[in-house]
């Protein structure tokens, strides 16, 4: 089982990607227009980096530490709310550990109350909870079904045409639950925003979990279903880079969630480079 934060490393060199997805929470213009007058930093849905508390001095990394020492940092982070801390991350995917030693330790900012609260408003977003709900490291491994099964913000109302040929597929007279229709190009579009690749991209790669549900008469993705495998995350714990462009966070379910915790890596504007499923629920559905 991976530490807390060692999935930073992972997707470091993805990069920052572009561009917010849909649905994501907005402050108040009032709140953004202090936020800018202070000259804060913003966070995804306009929120902002608070250094309220930050000790004198706060802004002089450590240069020194080993495996201990990270430990004992790694147990008592609910006690540097806001201050950089300093971590060894315990998985590599690209580098030896040769040239993680010449490096040095990592350093990484841990979140306040009210940074965590923004961020669980924005994994519990439509659009972004189901990026939860799979084990990833990289997009051509994410569960498509989770993410879009309740329509991730992005459906539409079925066409007389796509409802049409989801019926005659399966053979049936009329509908049962509610409908959900995804077009192609939006599927696309969401995609790229999200996790930097599109769905043709990603099913290049072999990825093929929504290729049941595509029906090319209508070029949309077209499936009865609801939000059955919505998961109310809250953020418990977080830390950012020293670069500031990547954060980490730290998940929990409710108990009636299949998904129990997680750690997710997300970006500053509101892309997703991956998740860490540390404990979840067989419910025994098949």
């Amino acid at each position: 089982m991976r530490k807390f934060m060692a999935a930073l490393s992972v997707c470091g060199a993805m990069g920052v990607l572009a561009g917010c997805g849909a649905g994501q929470t907005d402050l108040t213009q009032e709140t953004v227009a202090e936020a800018e007058e202070e000259g804060e930093d913003m966070l995804p849905g306009g929120a902002y980096v608070s250094d309220e508390g930050a000790e004198e001095g706060a802004d002089v990394w450590k240069e020194e530490g080993g495996d201990d020492e990270v430990e004992d940092m790694e147990n008592s982070l609910g006690e540097s709310d806001g201050q950089p801390v300093e971590s060894v991350p315990s998985h590599t995917e690209n580098a030896s550990d040769e040239a993680t030693e010449s490096k040095g330790p990592a350093v990484y900012r841990k979140l306040t109350g009210e940074e965590l609260q923004v961020y669980t408003e924005y994994v519990r977003d439509i659009s972004n909870y189901g990026f939860l709900l799979s084990e990833w490291e990289n997009p051509e491994q994410i569960d498509l079904m989770e993410v879009f099964y309740g329509g991730a913000g992005i459906s539409h109302e079925g066409t007389p045409e796509e409802i049409a040929a989801f019926l005659d597929r399966y053979g049936r007279e009329g509908l049962e639950t509610d409908f959900v229709a995804v077009a192609r190009e939006d599927v696309n579009t969401f995609l790229l925003e999200k996790v930097g690749l599109t769905y043709d991209e990603i099913l290049a790669k072999g990825n093929r979990s929504l290729e049941e549900i595509y029906y090319p008469e209508t070029d949309s993705f077209c499936f009865e279903a609801g939000d059955t495998n919505r998961c109310m995350f809250e953020c418990i714990d977080g830390v950012e880079n020293e670069e500031g462009t990547i954060v980490t966070l730290h998940c929990k379910g409710s108990e009636w969630d299949r998904v129990q915790e997680c750690e997710v890596e997300v970006t500053k504007n509101g892309g997703i480079l991956g998740n860490h499923i540390i404990k979840e629920i067989d419910f025994g559905i098949q």
